[in-house]
């Protein structure tokens, strides 16, 4: 199987990204004929993730940077943490941000 790339990028490299406010692109994959798919974090989400790594149809994924999501779309991505404060979530995100910064 082709090792996938999952690149944290800048609000300005995702068209249609809207930091500071909810509801925009989080992500762009490149999918097996090389099409871009801009998704929100609510359609990507829904995205069949298992079947996506199994047969081998995303390439590429550029995400929004973690310091630059915004909570609501963090609830999005993981409901389960739908009651957790703006503050909490924001500390969670700088935390991410700060170990893929570590990564580089």
């Amino acid at each position: 199987m082709v090792a996938k790339t999952v690149r944290f990028v800048s609000a300005s490299e995702l068209s249609g990204a809207t930091p500071g406010r909810p509801g925009g692109i989080v992500a762009v994959a490149i999918d097996d004929f090389g099409q871009e798919i801009a998704l929100t974090a609510a359609q990507y989400r829904e995205q069949e993730h298992e079947k996506i790594r199994i047969f081998d149809l995303w390439h590429d994924v550029r995400f929004l940077s973690p310091d630059e999501l915004h909570p609501d779309d963090y609830r999005a991505l993981y409901p389960k943490d739908a009651r957790l404060p703006d503050k909490k979530i924001h500390e969670i995100l700088k935390r991410v941000a700060a170990r893929y910064r570590q990564t580089l």
